[in-house]
């Protein structure tokens, strides 16, 4: 209180509620991922292909590898083990489910 003693002027302004109402708040109303427009958007199979093959070829993509290479590695699995390749195949499978809205 100190400080706020020596500046008497700040005391007679509007309380602080009302001047930190007019800041931008700082708690997102959606996911950061939806705001920045990067959540992949749902896609609807073409006639004939199935559920699981469109999993496949989306989790054959460099994209999905790619990510699920570097969760595997914040993980902590080390590179070119047999668990590290499994965890990656599962994220990459998992992305592509999540792609696909399965």
């Amino acid at each position: 209180m100190a400080l706020l003693e020596n500046r008497p002027e700040i005391l007679k302004r509007k309380p602080i509620r009302s001047l930190l109402s007019k800041r931008p708040t700082i708690i997102l109303k959606e996911p950061l991922v939806v705001a920045l427009g990067l959540d992949p958007p749902e896609v609807e199979l073409p006639p004939g292909v199935t559920e699981e093959e469109a999993v496949a070829t989306i989790a054959a993509t460099p994209w999905a590898k790619g990510w699920g290479e570097g969760i595997a590695k914040l993980a902590g699995y080390t590179p070119s083990t047999p668990e590290y390749h499994a965890q990656v195949d599962r994220l990459s499978k998992f992305v592509a489910r999540r792609m696909l809205g399965v």
